[in-house]
């Protein structure tokens, strides 16, 4: 597993969300947190495209999470690309975590005290299952988002 660190994400962890500029479908509607998670997935989206990565799967929750709760997602990862997968939060979300294991082996982690995980690794096998978790969230639900990008 390969782990690279990205110093542009310094600066778009203190960016300010950018006005919520929603991609939506004919049939979802987001709500105004979703946006603010929207928006900042475009802002990394931007940045990320600038170091060749192609995002390859976008997740934006529907339902919330409160404090120390967590959501877990299938993922499917190919072996022969290195992948950058970050996460976001709304603006009442203080710190988010992700997790990333196959066949129940942990294979990377962000649990820094802050609201702005991002993974940085090459697989070593297909299948995949990420958990994001709420450490802090100050007004509940708090509504949370991640892309998976590759190279």
């Amino acid at each position: 597993m390969m782990m690279r660190t990205f110093s542009l994400w310094t600066l778009i962890a203190l960016m300010p969300a950018s006005p919520a500029m929603a991609q939506s479908g004919p049939n979802r509607t987001m709500n105004e947190f979703q946006r603010q998670v929207d928006s900042q997935l475009d802002d990394a989206q931007a940045v990320l495209e600038q170091e060749g990565y192609t995002q390859v799967n976008r997740y934006i929750d529907s339902s919330g999470l409160s404090e120390t709760e967590s959501h877990q997602r299938e993922l499917q990862l190919d072996a022969s690309y290195d992948y950058v997968i970050t996460a976001v939060c709304d603006s009442d979300c203080a710190d988010l975590d992700l997790v990333l294991s196959t066949s129940g082996n942990e294979v990377a982690r962000d649990t820094e005290s802050d609201a702005y995980p991002i993974l940085s690794l090459r697989p070593n096998a297909t299948a995949h299952q990420i958990e994001v978790i709420m450490y802090g969230c100050e007004a509940e639900p708090c509504y949370y988002g991640f892309s998976v990008f590759r190279q």
